[in-house]
């Protein structure tokens, strides 16, 4: 914190947030690198910022130092509230992209921004046509579909666990799926979409709970609990490691599609995703190689988007032959 404080008497921070998902983001390229300030000392710090009543309040405190690669524009930190470190958070990538392209001096502009993070190096760049504050894209890590994939014997304890804490609702087989960061996708069966809200959040905060913390996750994990309405649309609730219930997650959304087709209860294109606050929309081709997160404010008109959305399957499909890809964006 004095290194962050070197050369003022005060800590200047930036307040952000993707799709409800809120993040007090430290700018410290000029001014620091990760070793620097990644200490214990500095946790503490986030514990106290990150508090809703005695600090600032956020999700995430995203921490932005000078890059050790100096090929990318910085290093990305990323704490949860509760002071430890996940490796990805695909709504704090998109808003620091927007931070970091909104900072280039005019006449200077690149066309894209870099990040390294523990999930490896991720890009953010602006959809052509549009402000850095209403659509950013960006990459995100390679998807792994299965508990095998990640490294995990089986999930029968993990079911059994999660099971008591269902309050009799059934569900499909658990799906672990990792982008970057593991998450835990606990989709509920056909009929679960008459159960009461208040019911659906008590089972999340038991069961969400018991879950992401687990021993079947060394780290622990996100837990989704997701509900498929049809074919192309699913709801789907968060609880983060490390911070509990939020509002939105960008790796969640595209945790949860993945899960959904794996399990074959949607198509494989064009799914909606509706969180707490927004509708989250999905393209899973194939097996993903790369994964690009694409969100549009809700004040987007449907023309406009139709007309992205035609030029951009114009454009994936001639690609394809090149590598699969995931798309999300928020409608």
């Amino acid at each position: 914190l004095q290194t962050a404080m070197a050369h003022s008497d005060k800590l200047i921070f930036t307040k952000m947030h993707g799709l409800g998902n809120d993040f007090v983001i430290l700018d410290m390229v000029e001014q620091a690198t990760k070793q620097e300030m990644v200490t214990d000392e500095f946790r503490q710090v986030v514990k106290r910022m990150a508090h809703r009543q005695k600090g600032i309040g956020c999700d995430q405190l995203i921490l932005l130092t000078h890059p050790e690669d100096e090929s990318v524009s910085c290093d990305m930190t990323i704490f949860n509230a509760d002071g430890t470190c996940p490796e990805a958070c695909g709504n704090a990538t998109r808003c620091v992209g927007s931070l970091l392209l909104s900072k280039q001096p005019i006449g200077k502009q690149q066309r894209q921004v870099s990040m390294n993070t523990p999930a490896g190096i991720l890009l953010a760049l602006p959809c052509k046509g549009h402000s850095l504050e209403t659509r950013i894209k960006v990459t995100m890590p390679p998807l792994q579909v299965g508990h095998e994939a990640n490294g995990i014997r089986d999930v029968k304890q993990l079911t059994a666990d999660v099971s008591g804490y269902m309050h009799g609702l059934a569900f499909h087989p658990i799906q672990v799926i990792s982008i970057g960061n593991p998450h835990c996708v606990i989709v509920l069966e056909e009929g679960s979409q008459a159960v009461p809200q208040d019911r659906l959040r008590e089972v999340m905060t038991t069961a969400g709970g018991v879950a992401c913390t687990h021993e079947t996750f060394t780290a622990g994990a996100n837990v989704e609990f997701v509900t498929v309405t049809d074919r192309n649309h699913i709801r789907m609730s968060v609880w983060e490691r490390g911070v509990g219930p939020t509002l939105a997650c960008g790796s969640g959304a595209c945790a949860a599609v993945a899960a959904c087709v794996h399990l074959g209860l949607t198509a494989d294109t064009n799914v909606r995703s509706l969180s707490e606050l927004k509708v989250l929309s999905m393209w899973y081709l194939l097996c993903c190689f790369m994964i690009v997160v694409t969100f549009v404010e809700r004040n987007s008109s449907s023309t406009m988007w139709e007309e992205w959305h035609r030029s951009l399957w114009s454009s994936l499909t001639r690609r394809l032959h090149q590598f699969p890809v995931m798309w999300l964006h928020a409608a």
